[in-house]
């Protein structure tokens, strides 16, 4: 089929829908505006305190958003079909074609088609509208955004046709002399057509278009592959199967789909092997949402996250607790990322008063399939999980039958491991019993806050294979090492990867006077970020993983941080569950000499000494990888070698005096790509001045937009979109977005600083 861009020009507004309804939708005229996709417009809406989305939504208001897109349809579509896909809607939305209802979607998260052919209007103009009701919260325990915030297709197709989630390609067997993969095509066809004869042939070859083998011919075949190039975390090759489905002589259709090659196996015995390869999975969990662009997906804001993810030492995500953009999974395959691919959060019983158990007897089966069907051929889809923490995992609501139905949609497509992530039993004792009624099916058992059981369950249930689901980054040291040491154990996934809005404030270090209910976790507005994540919203590196990479040798080199001083002298600060002392790498603070300040040292060697201005602070045995002093603070250099000999160093900067650019990539494609511009506030030498908050404001021109704006600060009143926001520890962030061929100018200045100009070329 024909796959069109259905992202350009829609009108969007935003509306409420009447208690009277009626099939009507009242809408906010001064509101109107031309979009692309993809849009989020909860990003857009200012926070409120009195938000019902409360701290789980960073307190952004849910609402109403009303999609429409006019497009002509030729009269030779008439003998086609044509859908439009939708990678992802948040939520509730309703689809009609001129006028007519057509489809309903409530899931926000999963991939579906809407098939146009019955109301069109063929050589004429046609009118689809989208409206979407996300106006029912709280319905998540995360920031979810609003609208269509993935991209849209529009496919055009003879009415025999490849289905393209029908095709799926298996690795049956293969080493690195041969392999064997399995291809499954499906046909789609109107009954009229179904006495046509046809042939499929299938031409598999590398992604630079050399032929690894003969044509295959048959919609249920195997090929073989001589020295395949296997895909692995270290060498994520990929292989492009094209299936051409003729109609006599004429080739009616064509579809691509990439895939790779690889085995896996995963036993208590053995854990989890790669193409033979033990291998401990390294993992973090991922929200769905893209930090300053909120929920909007973009393929370079996908990538940008696996890119980060691999560069920290991580070989595997876990899509927490919803299916991924498809660009996140792309990235994923190219990059050599491990994805356990998660669908539901709840089953039937809610964790916020509107969320998917208001759906899930109606629409779980659907959703699922829809999951597995747009997933199955990437390979870096290992894992899939049916839920995270389900509210009767003990047993009751049918939990036992529900995790077998769950598991048998599935297995009904794809054989890869199947498991649901276990909460953790802070408050009460489990049934353990109910508990064993619904994990016993599975492939795996996840365990979220619960690594003291991964020794103890070894003889208590010695074929259970063990999946650190969910752990904090406090306890890093320990779970790494029982993970390293427990065979059963096949992995660990921090809570989290990569922050995320919503959930505020869950990671944050504190006084006790500054929140003295702080064990409630309910945080004060404003509030918005978790603040819990090893890589913050702009795609910077927090402390803790710095830490991580010392922990997986990732680095062998000290890191030096100093804690944020207190206002309260006599007290120490505390972290949540989820939390990481609040530390700074530098040494810029706005307090009086003697002032003491501590200091936390990470290093792989036995010890570290430190020195403040070339005297000695003290000297200490690095335990779990750390160290910390206090010291009496005094402008000037800070700097600490450990017994390898390796030195970690901060400095007092000179006062603000520039602003520095610097762009991830300053060449970019010139439909819709994006670049991650790091704004810093240096002094006159050049060096980032880490307690600068100065307001930095922004001009784009040129061949593109200024998108999105904003830092690492997790309480600020700061909006994320605009063309204004302060520093936070010197730095902040500011993505720019194509729309044609040419050059964008952006521009950054700010009072008393000397201000900066960057091009990106697009094209």
């Amino acid at each position: 089929m024909q796959k069109i861009c259905f992202n350009k020009n829609w009108q969007f507004a935003k509306g409420s829908i009447p208690f009277n309804y009626w099939g009507h939708l009242r809408i906010d005229e001064a509101s109107k505006k031309t979009v692309d996709l993809p849009h989020d417009f909860m990003i857009e809406e200012k926070r409120d305190p009195k938000s019902l989305t409360q701290r789980d939504g960073g307190y952004f208001p849910g609402g109403v958003g009303y999609y429409s897109k006019t497009f002509f349809a030729p009269a030779e579509w008439a003998d086609k079909v044509v859908f439009v896909e939708f990678e992802g809607i948040y939520k509730n939305a309703e689809i009609k074609l001129n006028g007519n209802k057509i489809k309903r979607q409530a899931y926000g998260y999963t991939t579906f088609m809407v098939e146009l052919g019955k109301y069109m209007k063929y050589g004429e103009e046609n009118t689809l509208e989208v409206i979407v009701d996300n106006s029912a919260v709280p319905n998540s325990r995360w920031y979810s955004g609003s609208g269509i915030y993935r991209y849209a297709w529009m496919h055009v197709g003879e009415k025999v046709r490849l289905e393209a989630p029908g095709i799926y390609v298996k690795t049956l067997k293969a080493d690195t002399h041969e392999a064997f993969v399995q291809i499954d095509v499906h046909v789609a066809s109107c009954e009229k057509y179904d006495a046509s004869p046809f042939r499929i042939e299938n031409i598999i070859t590398d992604l630079g278009g050399n032929a690894a083998g003969d044509p295959i011919v048959g919609n249920t075949c195997t090929a073989t592959i001589k020295n395949p190039k296997l895909w692995d975390t270290d060498s994520p090759n990929l292989y492009k199967l094209t299936t051409n489905l003729y109609r006599g002589e004429s080739l009616a259709d064509t579809v691509e789909t990439t895939f790779g090659i690889r085995t896996f196996t995963l036993d208590a015995k053995n854990g989890f092997v790669l193409n033979g390869r033990p291998l401990k999975l390294k993992g973090g969990c991922v929200h769905h949402d893209n930090g300053l662009l909120g929920a909007a997906s973009y393929v370079r804001s996908e990538e940008r996250k696996i890119e980060i993810l691999k560069k920290s030492g991580f070989n595997a995500v876990r899509t927490a607790h919803n299916p991924p953009a498809p660009a996140f999974l792309d990235a994923c395959d190219r990059l050599g990322m491990i994805v356990m691919d998660e669908i539901f959060d709840q089953w039937r019983i809610s964790k916020t008063q509107y969320d998917y158990h208001m759906d899930f007897d109606r629409d779980w089966e659907h959703d699922i399939t829809s999951m597995v069907l747009r997933d199955r051929n990437h390979p870096s889809v290992i894992f899939w999980s049916i839920g995270n923490e389900i509210a009767e995992q003990c047993g009751t609501s049918g939990a036992p039958e529900t995790s077998r139905k769950l598991l048998g949609a599935i297995k009904k497509y794809d054989d890869r491991p199947v498991g649901l992530a276990l909460m953790g039993y802070d408050h009460s004792p489990p049934n353990i019993e109910g508990i064993d009624s619904v994990v016993a099916p599975l492939d795996f058992v996840g365990y979220n806050y619960i690594h003291g059981d991964y020794e103890p369950h070894m003889e208590k249930y010695p074929e259970r294979v063990i999946i650190g689901t969910e752990t904090v980054p406090q306890d890093i040291y320990t779970t790494w090492n029982l993970t390293q040491k427990c065979p059963n154990v096949a992995g660990d996934f921090v809570w989290t990867a990569i922050d995320y809005l919503g959930e505020a404030g869950i990671g944050r270090a504190y006084y006790t006077k500054e929140r003295p209910d702080i064990e409630s976790h309910l945080y004060d507005y404003p509030w918005n970020q978790a603040y819990c994540g090893d890589i913050d919203i702009c795609g910077f590196k927090r402390p803790q993983s710095y830490y991580r990479d010392i922990l997986w040798g990732v680095s062998d080199k000290p890191k030096m941080f100093v804690r944020r001083p207190s206002k309260y002298p006599h007290e120490s600060e505390k972290i949540t569950w989820w939390g990481w002392h609040d530390g700074v790498e530098g040494w810029d603070f706005d307090i009086a000499e003697g002032t003491e300040v501590v200091v936390d040292v990470y290093s792989p060697a036995k010890s570290v000494e430190l020195f403040l201005c070339g005297e000695p602070m003290g000297k200490d045995e690095l335990k779990e990888l750390k160290a910390s002093f206090v010291v009496p603070y005094k402008k000037g250099e800070l700097k600490a070698i450990d017994s390898n000999n390796n030195a970690a160093m901060l400095s007092t900067s000179k006062a603000p005096a520039k602003i520095k650019l610097s762009a991830d990539r300053e060449k970019i494609g010139a439909d819709g790509d994006l670049s991650y511009v790091t704004v810093e506030i240096t002094d006159i030498e050049g060096k980032t001045v880490t307690n600068a908050f100065n307001a930095v404001s922004f001009a784009a021109e040129g061949a593109g937009k200024l998108l999105a704006v904003g830092s690492g600060n997790p309480k600020t009143e700061e909006m994320y979109v605009g063309s204004t926001h302060s520093a936070y520890d010197g730095k902040l962030m500011a993505v720019v977005k194509s729309s044609e061929k040419g050059e964008i100018k952006l521009a950054a200045i700010a009072n008393g600083l000397k201000g900066a100009e960057i091009v990106i070329s697009a094209g």
